[in-house]
């Protein structure tokens, strides 16, 4: 009897077993994200930024606004001190003011380039980026 023939054949079986049960699963995780959208979703054809999803959530722009997500300014209401993205050196972007592109890439304001964005703007508010 070869032993090394048999090993073989376990590993290789074991790698084909592994390969289907991980492409199983897989599988029925796209089946179980695609049953997890909401069917009023399932009938939206194009995004057209703030104005797509307002239909339905009429309040979730001006929720938005509201965080320091949207307004990277925050102010210390013990010290006063005034913080935020904009304000400070930070650990992502290090500071707004000399990376403003990259730093509004992943911001959730639509078409925030520079300094002069719209913060008063609820068209602006992009719901996916995230």
């Amino acid at each position: 009897m070869n032993h090394s023939c048999i090993c073989k054949s376990d590993s290789l079986t074991s790698i084909l077993l592994f390969r289907l049960v991980f492409l199983a699963l897989i599988g029925s995780l796209i089946v179980c994200a695609q049953a997890a959208v909401p069917r009023m979703h399932q009938l939206i054809t194009s995004y057209e930024g703030a104005e797509t999803c307002s239909m339905c959530h009429s309040k979730a722009a001006s929720e938005v606004m509201d965080t320091t997500h949207w307004t990277w300014h925050h102010e210390d209401p013990e010290s006063g001190q005034v913080l935020g993205k904009r304000n400070v050196i930070n650990n992502y972007c290090i500071s707004v003011a000399s990376n403003e592109p990259r730093c509004t890439s992943c911001h959730v304001g639509v078409g925030y380039s520079d300094q002069n964005f719209d913060f008063t703007d609820a068209t602006k508010v992009d719901c996916l980026v995230c």
